[in-house]
């Protein structure tokens, strides 16, 4: 009688579960690895359009702080953070034409010394920056996002502050 389970018949059954086997491992350690890889830029993409959120808010803080002028489009008039020319009558706080509601929105130069012009989305590389001013009583609210685009969507970084007249 021939013996059904030959050594030469195992060998082969042993050999395609082994392979069978380190497929199934390979395949599980490349699937992390890549998104392992994921993960980290989208950390590192988070980080840089938060730090760029954040210069946002400080150069707005800056140009506050060095009563810098704020151009407005469809106006002739720079309007200051402060009233230092009493006679002007021309602080932001007091006349510049910025609502609750919509806001405006403004990009300034980092080269520049010290500006700040109503413009729009500003692109830096692969991030798009919004700054967007509103007026809430006597206060302004300035909130800085930041947005890029990767294989998994859109995303974005949002910061916030509030800017008091003193």
């Amino acid at each position: 009688m021939t013996n059904l389970f030959s050594k030469k018949g195992q060998s082969l059954l042993e050999l395609v579960v082994s392979i069978g086997l380190l497929i199934v491992v390979v395949t599980a350690l490349a699937i992390t690895t890549i998104n392992g890889l994921r993960n980290s830029q989208f950390s590192q993409n988070q980080d840089q359009a938060t730090k760029l959120a954040q210069d946002g808010l400080d150069g707005v803080k800056n140009i506050k702080a060095r009563n810098c002028p704020v151009n407005i489009t469809g106006g002739s008039t720079s309007y200051y953070w402060y009233n230092t020319i009493p006679a002007s009558n021309n602080s932001i706080w007091v006349n510049a034409p910025i609502d609750a509601t919509t806001g405006r929105t403004f990009q300034y130069n980092l080269g520049a010394v010290c500006s700040m012009t109503e413009n729009g989305t500003e692109t830096i590389g692969k991030f798009s920056r919004l700054i967007t001013v509103k007026k809430l009583n006597s206060n302004f609210t300035v909130t800085s996002v930041v947005t890029w685009n990767d294989s998994t969507g859109s995303h974005n970084s949002t910061l916030s502050t509030l800017l008091t007249d003193y």
